[in-house]
């Protein structure tokens, strides 16, 4: 029984640690009715009238609640640009695409079987497959349709996640064809 409490004690502790540190990885997110995104602490708010945001670099942004059209709790851009309202619609749509697009596709358990059934020759179909496929709205996973509605944004969300998903086609070509020629060489010696 000694034993018990103090390994309690331990796995309440780390999974307390755990909890508290995954919940400071999130940022308050502001969605205005204009497009514009504004991400950091909500510091002030008045339900129903106003809200307080600062941002990751210091300022601070008051807006009225009929300027707002959604407030979010998400992670942090990875690579930490910080957006604020001159932030262009390109950058902003890029950026956005490398944190919601998942790139979840079904070529490739196609690109892995043809690669270790009939070899790397013929994978190249199935590769070449989800090389050609345009994404539907779907497998892009934007954040917000309003933004999708902004071409630029639009356009440069779309050219970011095709070329991730062109990446990992490709990854996955490689990656496949390794451990076919390996397959391939046991079954050989054996």
């Amino acid at each position: 029984m000694k034993r018990i409490i103090p390994v309690f004690i331990l796995v309440f502790t780390s999974f307390f640690c755990t909890v508290v540190y995954a919940q400071s990885d999130m940022q308050d997110v502001i969605y205005c009715k204009n497009g514009s995104i504004i991400r950091g602490i909500i510091i002030e708010q008045v339900i129903g009238e106003s809200l307080k945001i600062q941002t990751n670099d210091g300022n601070v942004f008051v807006f009225n609640m009929s300027e707002v059209e959604k407030i979010a709790k998400e992670k942090p851009l990875t690579n930490n640009i910080p957006i604020k309202e001159e932030t262009d619609m390109c950058t902003l749509g890029k950026e956005d695409a490398k944190v919601h697009y998942k790139g979840k596709g079904a070529y490739a358990p196609g690109i892995w079987w043809t690669n270790i059934l009939a070899g790397p020759v013929f994978a190249l179909i199935p590769t070449a497959a989800a090389l050609t496929n345009d994404l539907n709205d779907r497998e892009l996973n934007a954040p917000d349709r309003e933004l999708m509605k902004n071409r630029e944004y639009n356009e440069c969300y779309s050219e970011q996640a095709e070329d991730m998903k062109n990446k990992k086609a490709w990854k996955n070509y490689g990656i496949s064809t390794g451990v076919s020629i390996a397959i391939w060489a046991l079954l050989i010696l054996l």
